[in-house]
C-alpha cells in the first residue's frame, strides 16, 4: 500500500468516525424519532449516577440526536426489504400504497371495548356534562383498503366497531364518529377522511368527528359555511417512520373560519370571543390523545374555554384540578388503548 493510499484510509476513517459526533452538535435534533418525540437530556442526581440509570438516559438522548440516525435506519430498512424481504412488523401494507398499523387483539375484542367504554363512562366526573368520543382505527373506516389476505381482520374491525356503536346509542354521553367517518369514506373513495400513511384521521376527518362532538352537545349550531380549506404543508407519515423510511403526503387543511369569533389559543388553553353567534359556555377540558389535534381547529371555535389535557399527564395535580374545575369534560381516546386508558380512569 502506498502512503498515499494509507493516508487517504486514515482520513475517511477519522471522517466517518468524527463527522457525525460534529453534526450531533450542530444540528438541530429531530422533531421526531421513531414516531416519538427524542429522548430529553437528563440531569445528573446522586440518586440516577448511584443506580445507573442517569448514562442509560444520557445513551438515549445521545442516540436519538445522532445526525445520521435516520439516514442508517432508512438505509438499513431499504436493505431489509430489497435484500431480505424483511418488513416492520408494526406496518401492515394495504392496497394503493395505503399503509396501516399492524393488528392489535383488542380490535376484534368487542366484550372487553364494551366493558372499557362503560369504565371511562362510569368515571365521568360529576355535576359535569360528559361526553365520551372513541377514535376508531384506520381499518375500521377503510376495510377496503387491505389487501386481501388482511380482509378478515378488516371486516372483523369495522364489525366491532359497528357493533360497539351500535350497543352504546343509546347513551347521550357516547359520541359516534365512526359512522360519519365511515359514511363520508364511503361516499367519496377519492377524499380521503384518513392519512394513506399515517394512523390518524387527517383535518377532513377531524373536522367530521369535531361537528359529531358539537351535534351532541348542541344540536343545530355547527355551520356548514364556516367550515373552509386551505394549503398546507405535506404530512410525514407516522406508518413511515416506523418503517424506517419518512415519506410524506400531499393534504390539504380543513378548519372553522367564524369572522365574528375571535379564538385566543395558548398552548393547550384556547378561549374564543364572540360578538354575536353562540359559544358553548363554562370551562371546557378535553382529555385526548392525538387524535384530537385534527379537531382543534373546527371545534375550538364553538367553545368559549376550553384545555386540553393528554393522557399522559392526567396524573399531574394541575390536570387533576382542571378536571375538577370543568362544567363540559370531552374524553377522546383511539380505539387501541381505550382498554389501557381506561384501566386507569380518569381520577389519578
Amino acid at each position: 500500500m502506498t502512503r498515499r493510499s494509507a493516508l487517504t484510509l486514515i482520513a475517511v476513517f477519522l471522517a466517518v468516525l468524527f463527522v457525525p459526533g460534529v453534526l450531533t452538535v450542530v444540528e438541530r435534533p429531530h422533531a421526531l424519532v421513531d414516531n416519538r418525540a427524542p429522548a430529553p437530556a437528563p440531569h445528573p442526581h446522586l440518586r440516577t449516577l448511584a443506580d445507573g440509570s442517569y448514562f442509560g438516559a444520557l445513551g438515549q438522548h445521545l442516540q436519538d440526536r445522532l445526525a445520521v440516525r435516520n439516514q442508517a435506519i432508512a438505509l438499513d430498512a431499504t436493505l431489509d426489504e430489497s435484500l431480505f424481504g424483511v418488513r416492520s412488523p408494526e406496518v401492515t401494507r394495504g392496497r394503493a400504497g395505503w399503509l396501516f398499523l399492524a393488528r392489535r387483539s383488542v380490535e376484534c375484542d368487542l366484550p372487553s371495548l364494551r366493558r372499557a367504554a362503560v369504565r371511562l363512562l362510569h368515571d365521568a366526573p360529576r355535576g359535569t356534562t360528559f361526553r365520551l368520543v372513541i377514535g376508531p382505527e384506520k381499518q375500521t373506516v377503510y376495510p377496503e383498503r387491505l389487501r386481501a389476505r388482511d380482509a378478515g381482520w378488516g371486516t372483523c374491525s369495522r364489525d366491532t366497531m359497528a357493533a360497539l356503536v351500535h350497543g352504546l346509542s343509546h347513551r347521550r354521553d357516547v359520541v359516534d364518529v365512526w359512522s360519519p367517518l365511515r359514511a363520508a369514506a364511503t361516499a367519496h373513495p377519492a377524499i380521503p377522511v384518513y392519512y394513506r400513511l399515517d394512523t390518524h384521521w387527517n383535518d377532513l376527518g377531524g373536522s367530521i368527528a369535531a361537528r359529531a362532538v358539537l351535534d351532541s352537545l348542541a344540536p343545530g349550531r355547527w355551520d356548514p359555511s364556516a367550515l373552509v380549506s386551505s394549503t398546507r404543508p405535506p404530512n410525514t407519515g407516522d406508518l413511515t417512520l416506523l418503517l424506517g423510511r419518512p415519506a410524506a403526503e400531499a393534504t390539504r387543511a380543513s378548519f372553522v373560519r367564524r369572522p365574528e369569533v375571535t379564538v385566543d389559543g395558548q398552548g393547550d388553553r384556547s378561549t374564543a370571543g364572540s360578538s354575536g353567534p353562540w359559544l358553548l359556555a363554562g370551562r371546557t377540558v378535553v382529555v385526548h390523545d392525538s387524535f384530537a389535534d385534527a379537531m382543534r381547529a373546527s371545534l375550538d371555535p364553538y367553545l368559549g374555554d376550553v384545555t386540553y389535557v393528554a393522557w399522559e399527564d392526567l396524573a399531574s395535580p394541575a390536570a387533576q384540578a382542571t378536571l375538577r374545575s370543568a362544567d363540559t369534560v370531552i374524553v377522546e381516546v383511539v380505539e387501541r388503548t381505550l382498554t389501557t386508558e381506561a384501566a386507569v380512569g380518569l381520577h389519578r
